[in-house]
């Protein structure tokens, strides 16, 4: 009697190891994760003024019904657009974060968050 609870735990064991392996294996094979509804809402404002120095603000609303999380938020700029500074902010406030948020300019005038 002892073996075959042996053998029924051992294969139990076998059968989740063997549930769990494609899923790692999809993960490290870069499989896209779920983040349907996840939006870049508002460019504010809608119109710009050529020559005018503007403050843009971008709207960026993360969701992820299987729990993931942004890690980096691009937006990518006109070339011939000088950028004078980038700045973090959120609803709720992200300046409390463990690290605070970071943000900055890129090569080709791409700025970035995250």
């Amino acid at each position: 009697m002892r073996s075959n609870r042996k053998v029924d735990g051992l294969l139990v064991l076998l059968g989740v190891v063997a549930l769990l392996v494609p899923t790692a294996a999809m993960k490290a094979q870069g499989v896209p994760e779920n983040i349907t509804g996840s939006t870049l809402s508002a460019v504010a404002p809608a119109t710009l003024a050529p020559g005018v120095p503007t403050n843009l603000c971008f709207t960026a609303h993360f969701v992820s019904p299987d729990d993931e999380y942004i890690d980096r938020f691009d937006v990518d700029l006109p070339d011939g657009w000088t950028i004078g500074t980038v700045a973090a902010d959120s609803v709720p406030p992200a300046n409390g974060c463990n690290p605070p948020p970071e943000s900055g300019v890129d090569a080709d005038n791409v700025v970035y968050w995250q």
